[in-house]
């Protein structure tokens, strides 16, 4: 059923509405959730994103374990951005704050260090006497 929604078509709504209306014969909420959610992830190889939810039931989708471990990675990557980025901050501020304005190279060179290399070089920064051991500790 989920690669019927990779079939040529020259109307995508009718087709996933055939394919909406065969996962709804399943008779467990289990595995309808399951193969609505591989549908969902296939459709959207080919079809808008709005017209797959208008048709597949997000409700029921949420059901499926794949839904949940794909959500699961988008919230375990958005807080491992968050704290990145919330590190990058802190980190440009003591910069800021204690040697005045930073050149544009080391500012990307600060964005692109790991949050444990900015946590490192957050507590370096209390020991540098100036600004050129900042380049000295990136390397």
């Amino acid at each position: 059923m989920p690669l019927a929604t990779l079939c040529q078509t020259t109307n995508a709504q009718q087709l996933l509405e055939i394919i909406a209306t065969e996962l709804q014969q399943i008779p467990t909420p289990t595995g309808r959730a399951q193969l609505m959610a591989c549908c969902d992830v296939l459709a959207g190889l080919r079809f808008e994103k709005d017209l797959i939810h208008a048709i597949f039931r997000e409700e029921v989708m949420q059901e499926s374990v794949t839904y949940q471990d794909i959500l699961q990675k988008g919230v375990t990557q958005g807080i491992q951005q968050g704290v990145q980025q919330g590190e990058v901050t802190v980190v440009l501020r003591l910069l800021q704050r204690r040697f005045g304005e930073v050149a544009p190279e080391l500012l990307g060179k600060v964005r692109a260090l790991s949050v444990t290399e900015l946590e490192a070089l957050a507590d370096a920064l209390l020991d540098f006497a100036d600004l050129a051991a900042f380049p000295a500790w990136l390397g």
